[in-house]
């Protein structure tokens, strides 16, 4: 699976300037369920790695929710062929719900390093 991020992160950035396209991609229901996936693995993590430094459990957690959310895309794909651009599209709402890279996108959006 081939991913360039960049146009993603910028697609993405674009997208998140209107609620309305928010809406319409149902980002308004990934972001939450992400959160909710992102505490609960972070949770369990702090549990199940008990003195692991804060930040090496952000980073696991944040890889563990975006392959789940990557798994979880790719299942919603089942065995249908999809064009690009639809591929494209379903590897933006995988990326948006997870919090720490959507975090990152609007710091970079606010810092306006992307456009």
């Amino acid at each position: 699976m081939d991913i360039n991020i960049i146009p993603l992160i910028k697609s993405i950035s674009s997208d998140l300037s209107s609620f309305k396209t928010i809406k319409a991609r149902n980002w308004h229901k990934h972001i939450p369920l992400g959160i909710l996936a992102y505490l609960a693995t972070y949770f369990v993590l702090s549990y199940t790695f008990d003195g692991v430094p804060m930040i090496a459990q952000q980073f696991i957690t944040t890889f563990l929710v975006f392959i789940g959310c990557t798994a979880f895309e790719f299942a919603q794909q089942g065995s249908r062929v999809i064009g690009e651009q639809e591929r494209f599209e379903s590897n933006k709402d995988a990326i948006v719900s997870v919090p720490t890279l959507l975090i990152i996108i609007l710091i970079l959006k606010i810092i306006r390093i992307i456009k």
